[in-house]
């Protein structure tokens, strides 16, 4: 199968091949649109701010700061993510340009590239 997901050459993202058996596994199909990467990466993003920032206490519990892992998960580390580099603006909006995104829309069952 191929590794890439959408049928339009500005809107596919190749996925790594571990990432998509995984997916296939798990699921029982490939993916048709970047959502399950970009969900992967959240994740990834997510655990690793909560790593970084909780606090074992006594009891074996963690303590999380919720302003520290607000402030972890908006500069996340995450320069190879499934779903490409990871990087946000000062809104907290993910760069475009940072993992190649492209808008697309669906016409006739397929992903075309989204035009103004």
């Amino acid at each position: 199968w191929s590794s890439d997901v959408c049928s339009s050459d500005l809107c596919s993202l190749t996925l790594p091949e571990d990432f998509l058996a995984d997916y296939v596994k798990i699921i029982g199909s490939k993916p048709v649109t970047a959502f399950p990467a970009q969900y992967a990466d959240a994740a990834t993003i997510l655990l690793d701010a909560v790593a970084e920032v909780a606090q074992e206490q006594a009891d074996d519990s963690l303590l999380i700061e919720p302003l520290e892992l607000r402030d972890a998960v908006s500069a996340p580390k995450l320069l190879a993510g499934v779903s490409g580099a990871i990087a946000f603006d000062e809104n907290g909006d993910r760069l475009a340009e940072s993992a190649g995104l492209a808008m697309c829309r669906v016409e006739n069952g397929q992903f075309v590239n989204f035009s103004f």
